[in-house]
Order: C-alpha cells, then sequence, then structure tokens
C-alpha cells in the first residue's frame, strides 16, 4: 500500500510516497488481522499530472522500476440537455480592445443542447450579454473537454472557446472556459455553470 503521499511541483501537480508490504492473514479469512510487526518498505511511487485527465506513475518496488501513463477512463455519459439558471464569469488582461479587460459576471438562463452520441453542444444564453456557444465535447472520466465557436451579440464579440474540467450532473453542469475573441491578441478566463429549476 502507498503511504500518504506528499504534493509538491510548481502547480502541485505531483505526488510522492512510499509503498508498504503488510502481512497478516489470507483475505479470505474472515476477520482479517494483519501483523502490526510486519510492515516494510519495499519502494517509492511518483505521480505527476499532465493536466486534468492524464498523468505518468513510476513505481519502484524491491528495486523493480516501472512507468505508466494513465488517463480517465469513461465512467458514464451526462445529457446536459435543458434550462439552466446560471451565470458567466469572465476575467480578460492584456487586450487590445478595453472593454474585455477586467472582470465582469453575467447572470443569466441557458438553453442547453447536447447530444450525446456525437458529442454536439450549443448554449444559448437568455438575457445577459447573449453569448452563444456551439462546438462538440469529448468525456474523459466523469469530466467533459470541448471546444467551439462563441458569439456575445450585445458586446459583438465572436471568437473561439476551448472548455476543461466540464462537471455534468442530472441537475446541474459546471466547466473552465478559454475564451479568444477574434481579432485580438488575448485569452478570457472563463467560468459557466448553471442549476436547473
Amino acid at each position: 500500500f502507498l503511504s500518504r503521499a506528499e504534493r509538491s511541483g510548481a502547480s502541485g501537480n505531483i505526488f510522492s510516497g512510499d509503498i508498504f508490504q503488510a502481512m497478516g492473514t489470507p483475505f479470505a479469512v474472515v476477520p482479517f488481522v494483519k501483523e502490526n510487526t510486519n510492515f516494510s518498505k519495499v519502494g517509492t511511487a511518483t505521480l505527476i499530472f499532465s493536466d486534468s485527465r492524464t498523468a505518468s506513475l513510476t513505481y519502484d518496488v524491491n528495486g523493480v522500476t516501472v512507468i505508466k501513463q494513465i488517463t480517465r477512463q469513461v465512467i458514464g455519459f451526462y445529457n446536459l440537455t435543458g434550462t439552466y439558471f446560471g451565470a458567466l464569469k469572465r476575467d480578460g488582461s492584456g487586450c487590445v480592445s478595453a472593454a474585455l479587460n477586467g472582470s465582469q459576471t453575467n447572470p443569466a438562463i441557458y438553453s442547453v443542447t447536447h447530444t450525446v452520441a456525437t458529442g454536439t453542444l450549443t448554449m444559448t444564453e437568455i438575457g445577459g450579454s447573449l453569448c452563444n456557444f456551439s462546438g462538440s465535447t469529448q468525456v474523459f472520466g466523469s469530466l467533459l473537454e470541448g471546444s467551439g465557436n462563441f458569439t456575445c451579440a450585445a458586446e459583438n464579440i465572436t471568437g473561439t472557446w476551448t472548455m476543461r474540467e466540464g462537471r455534468p450532473s442530472p441537475n446541474a453542469f459546471s466547466a473552465l472556459l478559454a475564451l479568444r475573441p477574434n481579432g485580438d491578441s488575448c485569452t478570457l478566463s472563463a467560468t459557466i455553470g448553471g442549476l436547473k429549476p
């Protein structure tokens, strides 16, 4: 078993700890009784996440080193189709258009159409700055990732978006977005989410 892992790395994306072997009665014997004196360190393990869905696992047991690339496995599919009360919060800096700089939160009602089989996603905002999103998604574990195009009619902004850490559930969703307005060199960091009434 792995002891309590220590977290490190500039982004806090590295976890490492010692691997111990415990001796006791066979698991088929009930109750299982461990022998407190027979814990021995047999190696170390390090897990390095490159993003929210992939990592490299390196472990050494009794002098044998193994390196494995791991990724999230699909757990299930949520259909996000529905109406949500939510908001879009965005932060920008260094944009040519001064209106895109600073922090802005737009409460809104979202009408979402999601086709699970193809991953096609559209989010139409009712009210607020009238930002609409269209594109496609993929499932990694229980998370969604995606990309596509957006328009914010009230501000006359168009561009592309990418989504990470999309968290769907039966009655809510949230996601982190990177918005890249056309004709500008900046990227807006955004969070979007909502609850079904």
